[in-house]
């Protein structure tokens, strides 16, 4: 699965990280008006439904019935998978391979000390990597902790 990257992308003239946010907290709520964008964004109440209604039209939510029969003068509206997408996506720069194998070297260096050292009360079994280092990579590491119990490493 492709992280979705947003970085100088807008909507409705407002920047994709706003929107993003937005969408994330309406996905937490599972259904949401336009004051979410009015609140997040911070825009006006028309702002705000002209996003909608953009988000609408490219498909990132749709509408869906009031899920409080005491606020029916909203429309109501969820995100769709593509708009959960939206909500999970990133303006982060990719990482450079190298610079990934280089944190991961010393981050491998940590565990060893740590696992080496009886003084902490857990130690690392395993480590997970995911992303397109591992697709590169192969790389399959998983992370457990382990009660030290006197000295000797327990169960997961």
């Amino acid at each position: 699965m492709t992280t979705l990257r947003i970085n100088g992308q807008q909507f409705a003239g407002i920047p994709a990280l706003k929107i993003r946010d937005a969408l994330n907290r309406g996905v937490r709520y599972e259904s949401f008006t336009s004051d979410l964008f009015r609140e997040i964004c911070k825009v006006s109440d028309s702002k705000a439904r002209e996003i909608v209604e953009v988000l609408l039209a490219e498909g990132y939510v749709e509408s869906v019935e009031s899920p409080r029969r005491w606020v029916e003068n909203h429309r109501w509206y969820k995100a769709t998978r593509k708009g959960i997408t939206l909500a999970n996506a990133t303006a982060m720069p990719r990482m450079p391979w190298e610079k990934g194998t280089k944190l991961l070297a010393e981050f491998l260096k940590r565990v060893a000390e740590v696992n080496g050292n009886a003084h902490y009360p857990f130690s690392v079994g395993t480590v997970v990597v995911y992303g397109s280092y591992v697709r590169r990579g192969n790389h399959d590491r998983r992370s457990r902790r382990r009660l030290r119990v006197g000295g000797q490493n327990g169960g997961s």
